[in-house]
């Protein structure tokens, strides 16, 4: 329910326009939802389900990998609505402990605890077990009986629908991210855990669905490129499993807008003596969809001709580092 085009999961996620009809959304690709009005474009979910992004169909520019990028209205005030889904009503509460008891109309913990969360209509928002978001983030689930609103954290409300606002400028952001560090340090060679995922840090938010192994295949004018993306080998050609994660991070005080990112390549355990190669390619953007440029660091933000990569923090004029 929540993956998939605006118009086919508007009943349970939505980016609404509050400028009105005819305010500047009207430059925007949009469609009436109710009697509002809704950003056109498509989620979706990623990060080991965990995470939902949402990009819209106005394509506004070419990033520098040759791929297109879209944006949100300019100087548009957005909405973003969630929509709980209705819990289940009182069934066999006796077989449901701790919720025991039959009370409003739900299964609860006794005498007056929370209601049981999970939802047999799906007709809003729940995890993979059909436990109903917990919009509010108090006492358990409540379904949707009205918005609990991010911005304004400090009042609490009776129900889980969700729902945030913000505003959105005329600036476009065209700055390639960067990888600030790595874990472990490419020149260890003793005292790595063989089960610790690797880590590497980005300078900005990125784009989770990007953060994926494998590789992107882009079509533009110049023909079809392919850009990888996170990926692990041995050397020795043996097969290692992976899958990849993300979480945001904050820079000093939270002041829930985050600053970076970090990725994490989580792996079966990794055989004693032998070398691994770990891979970030161009295939990865951050939220603006920049392309990651793989031959630029900290210490080689300025390639000048005839360099063309960046080994070891040092520029290069070879393809491939040595």
């Amino acid at each position: 329910l929540v993956s998939g085009s605006a118009v086919d999961v508007v009943d349970y996620l939505r980016v609404k326009c509050m400028d009105g009809l005819g305010g500047v959304c009207s430059d925007a690709t949009t469609f009436a939802c109710g009697t509002d009005i809704c950003i056109e474009g498509n989620f979706e979910i990623s990060n080991q389900y965990r995470t939902v992004e949402f990009l819209s169909n106005d394509a506004c520019g070419v990033n520098a990998c040759g791929e297109v990028i879209y944006c949100l209205p300019s100087e548009s005030h957005l909405q973003v609505e969630l929509d709980a889904a209705t819990l289940m009503p009182c069934v066999e509460c006796e077989t449901r402990s701790p919720y025991t008891l039959c009370s409003g109309g739900h299964c609860i913990i006794p005498p007056a605890g929370e209601n049981y969360p999970q939802s047999t209509l799906l007709d809003g928002v729940t995890d993979m077990a059909a436990n109903s978001l917990d919009g509010n983030r108090v006492d358990g689930a409540e379904g949707p009986l009205t918005y609990y609103n991010q911005n304004d954290s400090g009042t609490i409300t009776v129900g889980d629908n969700f729902l945030w606002s913000f505003f959105i400028n005329d600036q476009i952001e065209i700055e390639p991210p960067i990888i600030k560090e790595t874990i472990p340090d490419f020149s260890s060679r003793t005292g790595v855990d063989l089960s610790a995922p690797l880590g590497m840090k980005f300078n900005k938010i990125m784009m989770s669905s990007s953060l994926r192994s494998g590789k992107t295949r882009i079509t533009s004018s110049q023909g079809t490129e392919t850009h990888k993306n996170i990926n692990i080998k041995t050397m020795n050609g043996l097969p290692t499993a992976y899958w990849i994660t993300s979480e945001d991070g904050y820079d000093g005080t939270p002041d829930n807008e985050a600053d970076w990112t970090r990725a994490y390549l989580k792996h079966y355990l990794f055989r004693d003596l032998n070398d691994y190669r770990a891979q970030v390619g161009s295939g990865v953007k951050d939220i603006y969809q920049n392309c990651y440029k793989p031959t630029v660091s900290p210490d080689c933000t300025t390639m000048i001709s005839p360099n063309i990569s960046c080994c070891s923090g040092v520029p290069d004029t070879n393809s491939v580092c040595p």
